[in-house]
């Protein structure tokens, strides 16, 4: 999809979509019947998106209106008015190993940082750190469960699925200011 990275994207039968245009890039995000389950930061063409989509799913459609509420959410938190999401997730798409990462990630609170090591211990596998990095490189639902927030253990920004600049940008919305 153009400059954007695909991410695991749950594959059920029908999903809509909207998007909205953040100084990130175009964000798309996609609802299943059980919650978010993609969304994606850098995608150029509302076609381009809808023919990735397609490939997950059978019965695809923009719902700008039915999307509002998320498109609200989405629009707070990149203005720095709202810290938290509320909007379920669907996760069906990852393996048990990610979605523990993820949900533990998810505890993370707005502002602030851990390391991929932190998070592995954790876990209960304290030399897992890469593995935590690549289970967050899976991360279906980025910045509502916000995997921009693990760090190196040096603190350095370390890798994020639309780049470290995205990150960046996220972590300076938050009021963190990276090295």
């Amino acid at each position: 999809m153009g400059s954007t990275r695909e991410l695991p994207f749950v594959g059920v039968a029908s999903v809509r979509f909207s998007s909205l245009r953040s100084p990130l890039g175009q964000i798309f995000f996609v609802m299943s019947g059980r919650g978010l389950c993609n969304v994606t930061i850098g995608a150029r063409r509302h076609a381009e998106y809808r023919r990735y989509m397609e490939r997950h799913s059978t019965e695809v459609w923009r719902d700008d209106e039915g999307l509002r509420d998320v498109y609200d959410e989405f629009v707070a938190y990149l203005s720095g008015r709202s810290q938290t999401f509320v909007v379920p997730t669907d996760l069906r798409g990852v393996t048990p190993f990610v979605g523990q990462v993820l949900r533990q990630v998810q505890a993370v609170t707005f502002g602030t940082v851990t390391s991929y090591g932190s998070v592995a211990r954790q876990l209960g596998h304290p030399r897992a750190g890469r593995a935590v990095g690549t289970a967050l490189g899976r991360n279906p639902v980025p910045i509502v469960i916000p995997c921009h927030r693990v760090l190196r253990s040096t603190g350095e920004v370390g890798g994020y699925a639309f780049g470290s600049t995205v990150k960046r940008a996220l972590l300076g919305i938050e009021g963190y200011r990276t090295s």
